[in-house]
C-alpha cells in the first residue's frame, strides 16, 4: 500500500481537492472585484492554498492491490452524477428550472452579470419591472466550468458535459478523501456515502397512512415543517451547495493541530451561506480544542481568509437581500409541531445515535453534531433553507460516525441493528435514483416511438426549460418569476457598498 505511485497520486488528488474549493473563489475575485482587490486577494488565497496543502502528509491508498476498488468507485460516482440530471442527460428535478439558467448566464454574459429587463415579456415586467437587475446568488461552484466555456467558446452540449465532469470530480474527490480519512479502501465507505439517509420511508408511510406512491414520490417533506436531505437528494437538487461542502468538511476532518481550520471552513460561505452557518461551530471546536498552540488558532490564514470571505461575499449576498421576503422564528409553536419534531428527530438521526450508543460519544465532534441536529429544526432563519442546508455539514459528519462504527470489528448486535436501519433509510436515495432512471427510460421509449399513445402525454421532459435565461425568461408563470425575483435578482445595486467600493 505504501507505494511510490500511491503517494504521487495522493499528492495529486489532494492538490486537486484544494484547488476544487479555492479556484472558484479566486475566479470570483477576478470576475467581480476591481483589479487591485482581485490581485491582492488572489495572492492571499494562493498562499492559503499552499499552506493548507503542506498540512496533509502523503498517504498511499492507491496501488495495484486496490485498482479494482477504485475502478468500481469511479464507476459508481459517475453513475450517481449521471442519474442526478446534472448536464441534462437524465431527468432533472424542479430546482434545475433555475440552476440551468444560472450556468447558462455565467457562460454567456459578461461578469458581473447584469440584466436589461426592457425586452422581457409583460408578465416579467409586471413583477420585476423594465430596468436593470444584477444576478446575485451563491453561484461560485459553477465558475470553473463557466470560465472554461467562455475561454474556449463551447456550445451548450459541450458546456453541459464539462459541468458533468466538474460535478463528477467533486464527488469523486469527496469519496477519495473519505477513504483517506479512514485510511481504508472498503466498499462500506462509498456505499454509505451514496445511500446514507434518515428513515424517511417510515415517516412517509405513517404520515400518508399507507404505501401509496412510495415508488416515485419525493418523501423527505413527510414531517411538513422540517427536512434533512439525504446525500443523494442533495446531489440531485442542490449540488452547487452540497458537493463543495462535502469536500470542505472531509478535508477539515483530516486536519489536526492546524493553522488553517477556520480559513478552510470559511470557504463554505462561497458555496452556501446556510451550510456556512452549520460548519462554524465545528470549525471553532476544531480550532480551539484540537490546536496545541494559540498562534495556530490566531494564524494569519485563520484571521484574514474568513475576514475576506465575510466582507466580499457578505457584501455581494446583501445586494439581493432587500428583494427577498423573510420568514423566521421558533417553529415548535403548537403540540402538532412538537409531535412531528419528536418523530423527525428519532427517524432522521436519533435512531442512529441510539444504536451506536456510548461508542459514538468518543467520536470527534459528536456533541457539536448532535446539538446542531437537535436545534436546527427548532428555528427558521430567513427561510426554511436554513434547516435543510445548514444541516449539511452535521449530517455529513454523522455519516462518518456510521462508517466508523461499521468499519470497527466489534459491536455485533448493534452493528446488525444499524445496518437494518440504514437499509430502511436507503429507500430515499433509491427512490430518487428510481425516479431519474424511470423518466430517462420512458423518454427513451417515447423518442423511439415505442411508448403507447395513451401514455405519451404523461412523459416527463428530461430538460427543464421553463426559464431559458434570467435575461430571457420564457415563462409567464407568476410563481416562477417571483422565485427568480426573490432569490436571484438585486435592484438598485449601483449604490450598494459592494459596487461602490469592491466591484470592478
Amino acid at each position: 500500500m505504501n507505494s511510490r505511485f500511491g503517494l504521487i497520486m495522493d499528492k495529486l488528488l489532494m492538490a486537486c481537492s484544494i484547488l476544487y474549493i479555492t479556484l472558484p473563489v479566486v475566479i470570483f475575485f477576478g470576475g467581480w472585484l476591481n483589479y487591485y482587490y482581485a490581485v491582492v486577494l488572489s495572492l492571499l488565497f494562493t498562499f492559503f492554498a499552499c499552506s493548507l496543502y503542506t498540512e496533509f502528509s502523503p498517504v498511499s491508498i492507491i496501488g495495484r492491490d486496490t485498482a479494482k476498488f477504485w475502478l468500481v468507485v469511479l464507476a459508481c460516482m459517475a453513475l450517481w452524477v449521471f442519474l442526478s440530471g446534472i448536464g441534462g442527460v437524465t431527468y432533472q428535478n424542479w430546482d434545475l428550472i433555475f440552476r440551468k439558467p444560472i450556468y447558462r448566464d455565467l457562460c454567456g454574459y459578461d461578469w458581473p452579470v447584469i440584466y436589461d429587463n426592457s425586452s422581457q415579456n409583460e408578465a416579467v415586467h409586471e413583477i420585476i419591472g423594465e430596468g436593470t437587475t444584477l444576478f446575485s446568488y451563491y453561484f461560485s461552484w459553477w465558475l470553473v466550468p463557466a470560465l472554461m466555456s467562455k475561454l474556449f467558446q463551447f456550445g451548450e452540449p459541450v458546456r453541459n458535459f464539462v459541468l458533468s465532469l466538474w460535478a463528477f470530480l467533486g464527488v469523486f474527490l469527496s469519496a477519495y478523501n473519505l477513504c483517506r480519512y479512514f485510511r481504508k479502501t472498503s466498499f462500506i465507505i462509498p456505499a454509505v456515502f451514496i445511500f446514507f439517509s434518515g428513515l424517511d420511508i417510515a415517516g412517509y408511510i405513517v404520515h400518508n397512512r399507507g404505501f401509496m406512491a412510495i415508488l416515485m414520490s419525493h418523501m423527505e417533506w413527510w414531517a411538513k415543517y422540517f427536512q434533512y436531505s439525504a446525500n443523494t437528494t442533495q446531489l440531485f437538487w442542490v449540488f452547487n451547495q452540497s458537493i463543495p461542502t462535502w469536500l470542505i468538511v472531509v478535508l477539515l476532518l483530516q486536519l489536526h493541530d492546524s493553522k488553517n481550520q477556520l480559513a478552510l471552513s470559511s470557504l463554505t460561505f462561497a458555496y452556501s451561506p446556510w451550510a456556512a452557518m452549520g460548519i462554524i461551530p465545528v470549525a471553532l471546536t476544531a480550532a480551539v480544542i484540537n490546536n496545541r498552540k494559540v498562534n495556530k488558532i490566531f494564524s494569519a490564514q485563520n484571521i484574514l481568509i474568513p475576514l475576506a470571505m465575510l466582507v466580499v461575499y457578505g457584501a455581494f449576498y446583501m445586494l439581493g437581500n432587500g428583494s427577498r421576503p423573510h420568514q423566521g422564528g421558533f417553529t415548535l409553536t403548537d403540540s402538532s409541531r412538537v409531535i412531528y419534531y419528536i418523530f423527525f428527530v428519532f427517524l432522521e438521526f436519533g435512531i442512529y445515535f441510539i444504536t451506536m450508543g456510548k461508542t459514538a460519544t468518543g467520536y470527534r465532534f459528536y456533541y457539536i453534531v448532535l446539538a446542531e441536529l437537535l436545534l436546527f429544526p427548532c428555528y427558521i432563519v430567513f427561510t426554511k433553507d436554513f434547516i435543510r442546508r445548514a444541516s449539511i455539514p452535521a449530517l455529513f459528519i454523522m455519516m462518518t460516525f456510521l462508517m466508523k462504527f461499521l468499519l470497527d470489528g466489534n459491536h455485533g448486535t448493534r452493528k446488525a441493528i444499524l445496518v437494518i436501519a440504514m437499509l430502511i433509510g436507503a429507500w430515499t436515495p433509491v427512490n430518487e435514483m428510481n425516479r431519474s432512471a424511470s423518466a430517462f427510460a420512458i423518454n427513451g421509449l417515447n423518442s423511439c416511438g415505442l411508448l403507447p399513445a395513451r401514455l405519451q402525454k404523461h412523459v416527463r421532459e428530461l430538460r427543464r426549460e421553463e426559464i431559458y435565461s434570467f435575461g430571457h425568461i420564457r415563462t409567464t408563470q407568476t410563481g416562477l418569476i417571483n422565485t427568480y425575483k426573490y432569490n436571484y435578482s438585486a435592484y438598485d445595486f449601483q449604490d450598494s457598498f459592494f459596487f461602490k467600493y469592491l466591484a470592478k
